[in-house]
């Protein structure tokens, strides 16, 4: 937050994001490289699971559905710097992240590690669909960070719910917690759902869109 504080200051924050503009490659990269941490871009984001996995339920919420959000907006106001410098490792960091988070989450027993790494996957499609050279891109994105930071909370919040009565966080102890508890399967079920973009919910809206 320091970082955009003093980059609204510099330039008029309103109006930039409309403009084009030219600004040196040493604070591009070091705005950049901020925001990358906060959203995280994935190999930047090491300290994302580990938060996750340590903090309490609140704090995760907060977590997911605000301050993981400020990277994004931060990225989405140098949006056009970043179509002179380092678009193309922007691109292979989104796609790296997006394939390897993805096999990642296939092997995960830890509720938590993969919402985590469910988190970074689809931070990957944000920063794909926000660094793109196209204005309505950048429209697709904000939706993006609007449908995950809804779902997002959801799913640690169901997540946290679920540790509190069963005192564990493996995968394969949800499966009896549903069958004594239908409604808590019924809306979790129907959040996870929505967070892989299911047809009707505002990620297949966005994802959709971002894909053509």
């Amino acid at each position: 937050m320091p970082f955009l504080f003093f980059f609204s200051h510099v330039f008029n924050f309103f109006n930039f994001v409309y403009y084009d503009f030219f600004i040196s490659f040493e604070l591009t990269f070091l705005l950049s490289l901020c925001f990358l941490v906060k959203f995280p871009v994935y190999f930047l984001h090491v300290w994302l699971p580990k938060v996750h996995v340590e903090a309490p339920t609140s704090t995760r919420m907060v977590l997911a559905g605000v301050i993981l959000k400020l990277g994004g907006a931060g990225l989405y106001r140098i949006s056009k710097s970043l179509n002179f410098f380092g678009f193309e490792l922007l691109i292979f960091f989104s796609l790296v992240g997006m394939v390897f988070c993805s096999f990642i989450c296939m092997f995960q027993s830890d509720c938590k590690s993969l919402a985590a790494y469910s988190s970074v996957c689809h931070i990957g499609f944000v920063l794909l669909s926000e660094i793109s050279m196209l204005y309505y891109g950048k429209s697709i994105a904000l939706v993006m960070i609007l449908s995950h930071g809804y779902t997002s909370v959801l799913i640690f919040y169901f997540i946290g719910e679920f540790y509190h009565i069963a005192r564990s966080r493996l995968i394969y102890y949800l499966r009896g917690y549903f069958s004594i508890n239908l409604l808590f399967c019924l809306i979790f079920c129907l959040t996870m759902v929505s967070n892989f973009g299911f047809p009707s919910s505002i990620s297949f809206f966005s994802e959709y869109l971002m894909l053509n």
